[in-house]
């Protein structure tokens, strides 16, 4: 990512990302709309772009949702990573639940 203090392009963790993104990115938030299983449509902050990770060529695309998925969510924002560069923050946000509640589905049979 291009870091704005330093003038360069770096690597930062992820707390650091999303410092930077609500200091100097932040005027290039979009809101996605998703609607939920009730029916109901939400709205989530997102800034995306694409970059490298360190040690892998492959270029892949950021979303940084800020907001919490659920009531039940204790993160104040997530990080999703796709190698689909030409999918928008609103598909990839879209996959990631739909998979979320795959995974979530998964756990509670294997609980009971």
């Amino acid at each position: 990512m291009y870091h704005p203090v330093k003038k360069t392009h770096c690597m930062v963790k992820p707390d650091e990302l999303v410092t930077l993104i609500r200091n100097h990115y932040w005027h290039k938030v979009k809101y996605v709309k998703h609607k939920t299983t009730d029916g109901s449509e939400v709205s989530y902050k997102t800034y995306s772009f694409e970059a490298k990770l360190k040690d892998c060529k492959v270029p892949i695309k950021f979303v940084v949702v800020f907001s919490k998925w659920s009531k039940e969510d204790d993160k104040r924002f997530h990080i999703l990573i796709t190698n689909q560069l030409k999918a928008s923050p609103r598909t990839i946000i879209k996959n990631y639940l739909l998979r979320w509640g795959i995974e979530y589905c998964f756990k509670e049979l294997k609980d009971t």
